[in-house]
């Protein structure tokens, strides 16, 4: 982890996430002789979320710094994930009103942070990357907390087992059209939750 090296936060702007600095190295020979010889190059990018934009920053050049307010974000993508037995968030991208998107990659927050997520972006909503598909369809957000209980009891027991993860890899094969048709049917939205997912959450929180 290291700071930004073309950005300068302005007065009253804060770090809330990262930064972080990704960098791939990759080297190149030619040449015949005495001429013949190699070169390396390393490119790469570091990334932030202050509490006013994004930041995504080009390491090459500071021309291609992109930054991005946090009022224009409309979606946030992320994955839970399971770190030395604690539930952790990845930030994967985002995407904003005008359709850009950026990839950030900032890996291993707590979970509750993302309690942040709606003061630092008002108008965007919190989707799931190769998540709880039918759930976060069925009750409208990768956030609530019946979802948030299914995908914890996904990554701590299922996970656990050889069946439980060709289940996972199933369901998230199969689930994302069957979802994406609920989620825009009120009442299959109802069903699910009522007739599925209730259920399901009863079974999972008698387990854990």
């Amino acid at each position: 982890m290291r700071g930004f090296q073309f950005t300068e936060l302005a007065d009253g702007e804060e770090l809330v996430f990262g930064p972080v600095t990704f960098t791939q190295s990759a080297s190149f020979s030619g040449g015949q002789g005495p001429a013949q010889g190699s070169m390396s190059k390393t490119s790469g990018r570091t990334v932030g979320i202050t509490n006013q934009r994004v930041i995504v920053e080009d390491l090459s050049s500071a021309d291609k710094t992109k930054t991005y307010p946090n009022a224009d974000v409309q979606k946030v993508f992320i994955k839970r994930k399971q770190r030395g037995g604690q539930p952790t968030i990845d930030i994967t991208r985002i995407s904003t009103s005008t359709g850009q998107v950026a990839k950030l990659g900032i890996k291993g927050l707590p979970a509750q942070a993302s309690s942040r997520f709606k003061e630092l972006f008002p108008n965007a909503e919190v989707s799931a990357d190769s998540s709880c598909f039918i759930a976060t369809a069925a009750y409208g957000s990768a956030m609530a907390p019946q979802v948030v209980a299914l995908c914890q009891f996904r990554d701590t027991r299922l996970r656990a087992s050889r069946f439980g993860q060709w289940t996972i890899a199933a369901y998230e094969r199969l689930s994302p059209p069957l979802a994406a048709w609920i989620s825009e049917r009120p009442t299959a939205r109802a069903w699910v939750r009522s007739l599925i997912l209730v259920p399901a959450l009863w079974f999972v929180r008698h387990l854990s």
